[in-house]
C-alpha cells in the first residue's frame, strides 16, 4: 500500500506523541498518494476509515481533509469519466460513490445522526 497504513497512523495520531509538522506531513502524503490513478482501489477503504473516526470523535480535522481530497478526486475522476469517448478502458464509473457509501456505512443515516447529535452538543 506505499505506506498509506503509516501515513493514516501518523495523520490520527492515536499515541498523542505524533507532531502537528509531522501529521500534516504525513496527511499531504496520504493525500498524494491517494489521489494517483494507481491508486484508485484504496480510496474506498480509506473514505470509510475516516468517516469512521469522525463517527467516533478521532482525528476529525485530518479526517475531514482526507474525505473531502477523496471526493474531490472521485470528482475528478467523474468528469473524465463521462468526458471519455471510450469508456470500456475505464476501470470504474466514479459515480458509484455514494451508492456505494449508502451500502458499506448507511451514509444518509449516518450523517443525519451526527448532524442531530452536533445540534444536541451545541445546545
Amino acid at each position: 500500500m506505499y505506506g498509506l497504513p503509516i501515513f493514516w497512523a501518523l495523520c490520527c495520531n492515536e499515541s498523542g506523541n505524533v507532531s502537528r509538522d509531522l501529521q500534516d506531513q504525513a496527511l499531504t502524503g496520504m493525500k498524494a498518494l491517494i489521489g494517483a490513478n494507481f491508486r484508485k482501489m484504496v480510496r474506498m477503504p480509506f473514505l470509510l476509515k475516516a468517516l469512521k473516526n469522525i463517527n467516533e470523535g478521532k482525528s476529525p480535522a485530518a479526517s475531514i481533509q482526507l474525505i473531502k481530497s477523496i471526493i474531490e478526486k472521485y470528482n475528478d475522476d467523474t468528469k473524465k469519466w463521462y468526458s471519455n469517448d471510450d469508456q470500456e478502458d475505464q476501470q470504474d464509473d466514479p459515480t458509484d460513490l455514494a451508492s456505494n457509501l449508502q451500502k458499506q456505512l448507511n451514509i444518509i443515516d449516518f450523517l443525519i445522526n451526527n448532524c442531530a447529535s452536533y445540534n444536541e452538543e451545541v445546545k
